[in-house]
């Protein structure tokens, strides 16, 4: 191992702070994840080393696998390691399950996806699911997000004067897992649903005929969690009373001003 190696310390599973602070000095909003575009073509791989951040992504010399500085590496409910660079673009596809394990400080095996060398004196901060590292210079140098398992949601779907919905459709899109895309159920005659759905990061999205269609994108802290969701009816129009007569009648109205010399 030479000097540069012995200078680099270990991020255990998120476990392990490497100069745990307060994050009162540090507005973490200012840092803001760009969407990360997830290419599913990407053939997911196994390696045999820890995440090491370094100029060239890929294998290393001394068996750990690189990766930029400024990569985003997600944990996916689905047992899969993502890593994007800093710009959001799909670099790498990892599968936890066929990576090689490697034994914590409190003696327990973590997949080797879970554990990345950053250098000594950085300082991590969390913020929910997510872990931003910042290096000597101050800047971000790697951001870890776990999707985590899957999670419970239940819930009503109501108008804006608060009566059900039923009949609702309800769809929890997980943001970055790719082998399960969606899960669906419908609303009852009291306008309750009930779903699972893997991952804490998920695009819900609520459609009914007669209501215009609901889509947010939430990040939920538990796993079982209560959501109310409430729909807003699509502005009604008077039968008969379409665009070609709206013209029409327009039309009438100003050769009625014409004829009276207005």
């Amino acid at each position: 191992m030479n000097g540069t190696t012995r200078t680099w310390t270990l991020l255990f599973g998120l476990l392990l702070a490497v100069a745990p602070a307060a994050g009162a000095d540090l507005d973490l909003n200012r840092h803001l994840i760009p969407e990360l575009k997830v290419n599913g073509s990407i053939e997911t791989i196994a390696i045999s080393g820890e995440l090491s951040l370094q100029p060239e992504p890929g294998v290393t010399a001394e068996g750990t696998f690189g990766i930029p500085f400024g990569s985003i590496v997600v944990h996916t409910a689905d047992a899969k390691t993502l890593i994007f660079d800093g710009d959001g673009n799909h670099l790498f596809s990892i599968s936890d399950e066929r990576s090689a394990k490697i034994p914590t400080p409190a003696g327990v095996e973590k997949p080797c996806t879970w554990v990345s060398q950053v250098p000594s004196g950085s300082r991590s901060y969390h913020r929910g699911d997510t872990t931003f590292v910042f290096g000597t210079a101050g800047g971000p140098i790697l951001t870890v997000i776990n999707e985590g398992p899957l999670i419970a949601v239940s819930g009503r779907v109501t108008d804006a004067g608060g009566n059900p919905v039923p009949g609702a459709s309800v769809r929890f899109e997980p943001l970055l897992t790719l082998d399960e895309p969606l899960a669906a159920v419908t609303t009852d005659e009291d306008g309750r649903y009930q779903i699972t759905a893997p991952g804490y990061r998920q695009t819900v999205t609520v459609e009914k005929e007669g209501y215009s269609t609901l889509r947010e994108e939430l990040i939920f802290e538990n796993s079982i969690n209560t959501l109310d969701l409430e729909l807003e009816p699509l502005p009604r129009t008077v039968p008969g009373f379409g665009s070609a007569l709206a013209v029409l009648s327009l039309l009438g109205f100003f050769l009625l001003i014409g004829r009276n010399g207005w």
